[in-house]
């Protein structure tokens, strides 16, 4: 099908470069970087390009014909050297074959890594090493050293959602040591060891307890508990299980069962059977005893549960899992809590009723002592200053009705309910945006980066501005780089918006490149992530439509709410 295309192809050309993959963009956007913006400028160098599409199986045909005359070829491709060694065999029988290199250099010069993203960052100072020897004069000057910048001391780091179940089904006894999993529960590696245990390391899915089989003859520790959740245990976590009572395991399993898969979007558990049934399944494989904890015992009949089965209050989670832990071999714990997030899109569609009972703190009572934020873990217990010092508040907006703050022991805490009648008091309209067209600038690519948090409305910017850049006739490159945002941690999105003349670029850039970075979220835009030196600095949303440079010392100016031509003074690099 000619997947396999050679670009650039001059006859003289001394050098070639083969790429695969994404990889062929980011070394166009070397050559960019280097000074040569379109593939004609490439060309024009002597430099032929081969756009492998498909590398195997290998065409030895076309990278005859791509080597024919060449000096030097430089084979471009992520981790091990596979396509290199097919490369190199290809030409082994060549009476005139160029110098092959690229994660190996038979002149010493500097190679490509064999590890982690191979970007442009990688790529362009290889690529500069070996046209400064051929052609010094035709590149554009090295880029200035990056600044050095104090390091934070802290950055955005995941955690469970307002509400979340696993803020009650990941606690364990003291000095418990647990087994994590793939799942929301896996962030609990990043979380204080007194509230979730002793981490014996992750494993992959399905794998869940394995690990502790082959541990457990070496160490002495005699029992572990391992987390699991409902999507994986259906998936392929049985037969884990199943081999740990095969293996005779001293092991509870924690099924943490939150009725969705919700860590790649709320998808359904294939084939989840209901937890009565769930648990005739863990008995009839061999588990010494089952337990369930639950927000609402009532919901439960125990005439459907099996014989021995009970169905405990999740205050009680952690005397539960000591008598489990107690028994020797394989016992499981059925933690039957539905997922925050899927019950906060179920009211939003009016699928389930909304709760109309709210948590308040009482400020002149509230000592500020955060015992309501440790025994329930939630995001939405949060501080404020007032002019009685420091407190706590509940965030009206991102809590979910989970009410487990209020097992605190704290008489502050107080409960409203609000009747149908009682409507929100309308804010004020928002500052309408300017109605004149935007100016573009005169570049041939402007690269855009956005920061923030998951909630905040990156991604949906980012598709909003991509696709009026599309409807104006303009190409668009975009990379979503979400990871685990819908758990409050860092989501970064970047949009390479040029003309339609321009050449392919690549959707990931690079450090240094952004021309406009939009802060949604300032911690997660101060980080090496995406500070990336941008130019422009911009906050969503504004804090005024006026210049904001605050009257104080240097070291506690906040750059961000200054803006350039107003007349004040730079603000601090650091």
């Amino acid at each position: 099908n000619k997947l396999n295309r050679i670009e650039a192809n001059r006859t003289d050309a001394w050098l070639g470069v083969v790429a695969t993959g994404f990889t062929f963009g980011e070394m166009v956007e070397s050559f960019r970087r280097l000074g040569f913006p379109t593939i004609g400028s490439i060309a024009e160098a002597g430099i032929r390009l081969l756009n492998l599409r498909m590398p195997v199986p290998f065409d030895p045909e076309i990278l005859t014909q791509f080597a024919s005359g060449l000096d030097q070829l430089l084979v471009v491709e992520e981790k091990h050297p596979t396509l290199e060694t097919l490369v190199r065999s290809a030409l082994y029988s060549s009476s005139q074959r160029p110098d092959v290199f690229g994660k190996h250099n038979p002149g010493g010069g500097p190679t490509l890594p064999a590890y982690g993203r191979l970007d442009a960052d990688a790529i362009a100072p290889v690529l500069r090493h070996h046209l400064e020897q051929r052609m010094p004069d035709c590149l554009a000057p090295p880029e200035p050293k990056a600044r050095e910048r104090i390091p934070l001391t802290i950055e955005r780091a995941p955690f469970f959602c307002s509400g979340c179940p696993h803020n009650w089904g990941t606690k364990v006894p003291d000095g418990a040591v647990v087994g994590m999993g793939t799942g929301c529960h896996g962030m609990t590696l990043l979380m204080d060891e007194e509230r979730v245990g002793d981490s014996i390391g992750i494993t992959a899915m399905g794998n869940e307890g394995t690990q502790w089989l082959g541990m457990a003859p070496f160490v002495e520790t005699d029992h572990v508990f391992q987390n699991f959740g409902d999507g994986t245990f259906m998936h392929s976590g049985q037969l884990a299980l199943q081999a740990a009572i095969g293996a005779g395991a001293n092991i509870t399993f924690k099924i943490l069962y939150n009725h969705s898969v919700a860590m790649t979007g709320g998808q359904d558990a294939t084939h989840l059977v209901d937890p009565p049934k769930l648990a005739q399944i863990l008995l009839l494989h061999g588990a010494k005893k089952v337990a369930i904890t639950t927000d609402d015992v009532s919901v439960y009949d125990q005439r459907s549960l099996p014989n021995g089965v009970k169905v405990h209050d999740r205050t009680n989670i952690v005397a539960v899992q000591e008598d489990l832990a107690a028994i020797k071999g394989v016992t499981v714990l059925i933690h039957d809590q539905g997922c925050a997030a899927e019950l906060r899109r179920d009211r939003k569609r009016g699928h389930i009723e909304q709760p109309t009972r709210r948590v308040v703190i009482n400020h002149r009572i509230c000592e500020g002592c955060g015992d309501c934020g440790d025994v329930s873990s939630c995001l939405s217990v949060q501080p404020v200053d007032t002019p009685l010092g420091r407190k706590t508040q509940i965030d009206q907006a991102s809590c979910n009705f989970d009410y487990s703050c209020i097992q605190g022991d704290c008489p502050a805490f107080m409960t409203v309910t609000a009747h149908d009648s009682h409507r929100a008091i309308p804010r004020s309209a928002p500052e309408p945006f300017p109605t004149s067209d935007p100016v573009l600038t005169d570049r041939a690519s402007t690269v855009i980066r956005l920061a923030g948090i998951g909630g905040t409305g990156v991604v949906t910017v980012a598709q909003t501005l991509a696709t009026a850049a599309t409807l104006s006739g303009l190409k668009v490159a975009g990379l979503d780089q979400t990871g685990l945002s819908q758990k409050a941690g860092p989501v970064i999105s970047d949009l390479t918006i040029s003309t339609s003349d321009s050449p392919t670029v690549t959707n990931a850039p690079g450090r240094s490149q952004a021309h406009v970075l939009l802060a949604f979220d300032l911690l997660v835009a101060a980080t090496d992530r995406s500070e990336d030196s941008a130019p422009q600095l911009c906050v969503w949303p504004a804090p005024s439509s006026d210049c904001r440079w605050p009257q104080q010392s240097s070291s506690t100016r906040r750059p961000w709410h200054h803006r350039p031509g107003c007349g004040h003074p730079e603000p601090r690099t650091d």
